[in-house]
């Protein structure tokens, strides 16, 4: 018997999509330049994909951060970009927050960190971590600017708890015919059956808390 705790959009042993380094340039703003290993986000996931790798999804303004400094942009006006841990006030959520307020990371290395973020603007963020912790949004993320996102908040708007991007799957070794359960706090269990190592259970519900068991033949669960 193997057991371990998942929580709807965390992974063991998952597959993931791992995307190439990078971040785009925050549209208006002058941006670093990359390092040289760094590689564009030239395709980030899919929007249900970007959601169900993210531990919270949740538009939010950027009200202020650790380090602010004043930038200059393309038409003379000046702005204040925000690094170290960003303080969101928290708008709307898809997912992942219960908190009016987030704090949100930058990250040093342009290479596999997304900011500054712009004081008083707006953001749709797919950001991985925890609210106790704090987030920290990936390069490749579909992580935006408000105003350029709308296809994101289309699709975003219109998912049903039933179709919002919710997975639990991995591996059980290469076997094939290994039952897989996954146990709620209240006893209600969902079933899945490997092949040839993979398993993905069904009907898993968002934030919910789920015990996950692979039962083999001759040991108890």
């Amino acid at each position: 018997m193997a057991a371990f705790v998942l929580t709807p959009f965390s992974t063991t042993q998952v597959n993931a999509y791992t995307p190439p380094l990078g971040r785009e340039a925050l549209a208006g703003v002058a941006s670093p330049t990359p390092c040289a290993s760094c590689w564009p986000c030239r395709t980030p996931p899919p929007i249900r994909e970007a959601l169900a790798r993210a531990g919270a999804v949740f538009i939010g303004k950027a009200i202020e951060g650790e380090e602010e400094k004043e930038w200059a942009i393309s038409n003379g006006k000046k702005i204040d970009l925000l690094s170290g841990r960003v303080r969101f006030s928290v708008e709307w959520v898809f997912n992942g927050v219960k908190r009016s307020e987030a704090i949100v990371a930058t990250l040093d290395d342009y290479c596999i960190g997304f900011g500054p973020f712009t004081k008083g603007e707006r953001y749709l963020l797919y950001a991985r971590g925890s609210e106790n912790q704090g987030f920290f949004v990936e390069p490749c993320s579909r992580s935006e600017r408000i105003s350029s996102a709308g296809e994101d908040l289309k699709i975003l708007s219109s998912l049903s708890p039933k179709t919002c991007g919710v997975r639990l799957y991995g591996m059980v070794g290469y076997a094939t015919g290994i039952k897989i359960t996954a146990t709620d706090a209240q006893g209600h269990k969902l079933e899945a059956v490997s092949k040839v190592g993979h398993f993905e259970i069904e009907g898993v519900r968002a934030n919910v808390e789920y015990r996950v068991e692979a039962h083999f033949q001759g040991h108890r669960p």
